[in-house]
């Protein structure tokens, strides 16, 4: 049966070399389409995986003449009109929001010590000129309560008067558990009760 797949009966040589030059051109047609399709999708796969990774930027050669109001108001005679102006106010929100008002807060001061409130420079006292705030959160069961840190500032006024470089000096805090945290060590040991918003 092989045989006769071959050698078909009744088929001539010409038609033989017809059909296989057939057959060879529809293999390469094939080929160079499926090869061609590939290199769509690779390209396709390329774009999409440039667009997901790399770096996007809004520069295009084009926006050149974009934006150019400066040139086009140079090119308009000045008018006589005054322009409207108006004042845009807005607060910008810094930090993180603050911890409830309501609850009870207990004061911890850090101060200086006596010898640490000389001035290095010239030997003069150092006046107070601030107090730098931090508030935790203490939880403690059935009781919640902020302490309040406040380490106090301090800088020479002589050295500020004459000009010298007066170097501000804070109190120093111990060190804590869950640094930039507002909880304290004894929040994050117990959980959140459910009848109290923060």
């Amino acid at each position: 049966m092989q045989a006769e797949l071959k050698n078909p009966a009744g088929i001539t040589s010409e038609i033989q070399t017809y059909i296989d030059g057939l057959v060879q051109n529809t293999t390469q047609q094939m080929t160079q389409q499926y090869e061609s399709r590939i290199a769509d999708m690779w390209e396709q796969f390329r774009l999409a995986q440039a667009k997901r990774y790399l770096p996007q930027s809004e520069k295009f050669p084009a926006q050149g003449g974009l934006f150019n109001e400066a040139e086009l108001l140079a090119d308009t005679p000045p008018s006589n009109d005054e322009p409207e102006t108006g004042t845009i106010t807005y607060t910008r929100k810094r930090g993180r929001k603050p911890i409830n008002p309501d609850l009870p807060r207990e004061v911890i001061e850090y101060d200086l010590s006596e010898e640490e409130k000389i001035c290095g420079c010239c030997q003069r006292a150092l006046h107070n000129i601030g107090i730098e705030t931090s508030e935790q959160l203490e939880i403690i069961p059935k009781q919640v309560k902020v302490l309040r840190r406040e380490r106090k500032k301090y800088a020479c006024r002589y050295c500020e008067n004459q000009g010298e470089d007066s170097k501000i000096i804070t109190a120093a805090m111990r060190k804590q558990p869950l640094p930039g945290s507002i909880a304290t060590a004894g929040t994050s040991s117990c959980r959140r009760p459910p009848s109290v918003s923060y």
